[in-house]
């Protein structure tokens, strides 16, 4: 079952996927996680993404805990 769900996962974004499995090593895959993030951003924002203001609203937001997610800063702040 733990398989299942992982494969999932992977399945709700492969292009994420893609990057971290592609990724020689941390920096690369937050440098390559945080410029996906960017693109999608725009996408949402010169409407290319067809969305509810509601659904944009929270999707920009998303992309934002995302990017700190992913930040070398946060992360050293968090332990």
């Amino acid at each position: 079952m733990k398989n299942k769900l992982i494969e999932d996962l992977w399945m709700e974004n492969p292009d994420i996927y893609k990057i971290l499995k592609e990724s020689g090593d941390l920096e690369e895959a937050r440098k390559k996680l945080f410029e996906f993030s960017k693109d999608l951003e725009w996408k949402y924002r010169e409407g290319e993404e067809a969305l509810h203001k509601l659904e944009y609203a929270t999707a920009l937001e998303a992309i934002k805990v995302f990017n700190n997610f992913v930040s070398p800063r946060n992360e050293e702040i968090s332990g």
